[in-house]
């Protein structure tokens, strides 16, 4: 049975709402913040191999090239797929690599969001 990547989201989640002291308020958002991407950035690979059977890489380059996909098509779902896949990478990469995040909670709620809706577009057009 293969790993359902909204699982991470389902994580992230969990992670945005629970805390016991700063540092772990700190740990567990930029958390949530990387697992919402990952939901996102997975689900949407998978679409484009399982349900378009187009080819993606398993290199990091996947990662441009997964939101590009989306990009190419002008449809206004596609367009909103590979907009909040940008802005999560973006956020993801704040998170896991900058010593310091301003706005960090509120940051993580949108990430959730994004990935969210990213998901939900998803489903829609597997249907």
């Amino acid at each position: 049975m293969s790993f359902d990547w909204k699982q991470y989201l389902t994580l992230a989640e969990e992670l945005s709402r629970k805390s016991t002291t700063p540092a772990n308020l700190e740990a567990r958002q930029r958390t949530a913040i990387s697992r919402a991407y990952y939901a996102a950035f997975l689900s949407a690979r998978n679409y484009l191999r399982d349900y378009k059977k187009l080819p993606v890489s398993q290199t990091g380059e996947a990662h441009r090239d997964v939101a590009q996909q989306f990009r190419l098509n002008a449809e206004p779902n596609n367009q909103t797929i590979a907009d909040n896949l940008r802005r999560l990478r973006l956020y993801r990469n704040q998170a896991d690599y900058t010593d310091k995040f301003p706005g960090l909670i509120a940051i993580a709620e949108i990430s959730l969001e994004l990935s969210q809706e990213v998901i939900f577009i998803l489903e829609n057009l597997q249907n």
